[in-house]
């Protein structure tokens, strides 16, 4: 219940991001960015455990929230004392981790199987998966997750036996009045550039600026949040198809 409430926040800040370049893949991410990405996405902030988890992570560190909020929700293992956060990710770290956060709790095999149904990842043999994780196939596993968490089934409690001792009065009325007392606003950036790293520096001033102006009207920080960041590659063709 608290990591839904914690994806319904008063007001969500959703910064699709779009992007024009040719001929790159995008750069590789390290095991900390590609959790702050994971925490962003699925509002992974609200952390129990006050001390380190890790010894390499400390409250010093740009990404010790969503690294402390991810271990606290088992998204990461604890069994190791290092996190390794400057190390590249890998991409069935992205993989095992995006499920669990998504909701599946997993093993690393059961997450690459499922991965590998949806094709994200390819074949039964994981061909790829240890290999660097880079920015296109980072987008890739965050819009599957966020599907796969979004598609999620709930029991149904619209059917239940009344204790005898309980008195029904689901057949009674009753009218309550009351004024509205919040609002969700959500605000999209999309910026558009054949230079990769030069997208993402525009599209981050941007959403700062943005962030900054809802924080003047007296909106607390903690009250915003990124619904969505999506950075993907357009093709352009001429009227030949080329």
């Amino acid at each position: 219940m608290k990591r839904i409430l914690s994806m319904l926040m008063i007001l969500c800040l959703v910064l699709p991001m779009a992007t024009e370049f040719v001929g790159c893949s995008g750069g590789g991410i390290t095991r900390s960015e590609w959790i702050g990405m994971l925490s962003e996405q699925f509002g992974l902030n609200d952390y129990v455990t006050k001390s380190p988890v890790f010894t390499d992570v400390n409250q010093g560190s740009t990404y010790f929230e969503a690294v402390q909020s991810c271990a606290d929700w088992k998204i990461l293992d604890r069994d190791e004392s290092t996190f390794r956060p400057d190390d590249p990710a890998e991409v069935k770290f992205a993989v095992l981790t995006a499920a669990r956060a998504a909701g599946r709790n997993l093993s690393e095999k059961e997450a690459l199987d499922l991965a590998s149904k949806d094709k994200i990842v390819n074949s039964s043999s994981y061909s790829g998966t240890k290999g660097r994780l880079n920015k296109e196939k980072a987008a890739e596993i965050l819009e599957w997750a966020k599907m796969m968490y979004l598609n999620t089934s709930t029991k149904d409690y619209s059917v239940f036996e009344l204790n005898p001792d309980v008195k029904d009065i689901s057949k009674a009325e009753g009218i309550v009045e009351v004024s509205p007392d919040c609002a969700t606003i959500s605000v999209g950036v999309v910026s558009r550039n054949k230079d990769a790293a030069k997208v993402q520096a525009d599209n981050a001033r941007i959403a700062t600026n943005i962030i900054n102006s809802i924080i003047a009207l007296d909106i607390e920080r903690k009250n915003i949040r990124t619904g969505n960041y999506n950075f993907r590659q357009v093709n352009r063709y001429d009227e030949n198809g080329n």
